[in-house]
């Protein structure tokens, strides 16, 4: 494999975990406040199955951040320390992608609901793990040198800011107001009580 491929796969890699640290963290910040994604599903899938009473937010946390600190530290490893160091890393991501397929069944076969980010969260594992079958399971090389390694860090800053000024709160908050219900009950209708309503928001008075 040229070099360039071989960067494209290790930095894949390393960006897709740094945005699954992203997603669990998104997860634990719902969880822990009670809030509930868009989808409206989220909750419940949060609290249906632990493995070793442990939350699969928090296994998922560790198991993405793993990954990101092994494609970190492989750029300034030695061919020999990334023997053992890209091997660690591509057999977690392989017990990650069953781990990741095994939770969806366990949600659709039984019918615990629908959560987007657990679907987001299998598809960073599906793409981690169609990664490394294109790099070479078996391929510890790390080609990576110069100014490419700035996209390591960039990506680092990219998500440290995402998890500073992430308020999911506010998030919440929009989409309540969003998909609020209006009663009716006991109003005075007149006409048609189920016709269709226009509401126009004015937000600019500048």
């Amino acid at each position: 494999m040229n070099k360039n491929n071989n960067f494209i796969y290790h930095f894949a890699i390393f960006l897709f975990s740094s945005i699954g640290i992203f997603l669990t963290y998104r997860m634990h910040m719902l969880s822990s406040l009670e809030l509930d994604c868009s989808s409206g599903g989220c909750s419940n899938v949060f609290n249906s199955f632990h493995l070793f009473g442990i939350s699969n937010i928090y296994i998922g946390m560790v198991h993405y951040t793993t990954l990101s600190v092994l494609s970190f530290i492989s750029l300034y490893s030695s061919d020999k320390i990334n023997k053992w160091n890209i091997s660690i890393r591509n057999n977690l991501i392989i017990v990650g992608f069953l781990y990741s397929t095994f939770l969806m069944s366990y949600l659709i076969l039984g019918e615990i609901g629908f959560c987007e980010l657990c679907f987001y969260s299998a598809c960073i594992s599906t793409i981690l793990f169609i990664s490394i079958i294109k790099l070479g399971i078996q391929n510890t090389s790390v080609n990576v040198g110069g100014p490419i390694k700035h996209l390591y860090t960039i990506s680092i800053a990219i998500i440290i800011s995402l998890i500073i000024f992430h308020n999911p709160v506010e998030e919440n908050k929009q989409i309540a107001l969003k998909t609020k219900d209006i009663p009716i009950t006991e109003s005075i209708i007149l006409g048609n009580p189920n016709a269709t309503v226009t509401i126009t928001e004015f937000t600019d008075f500048q």
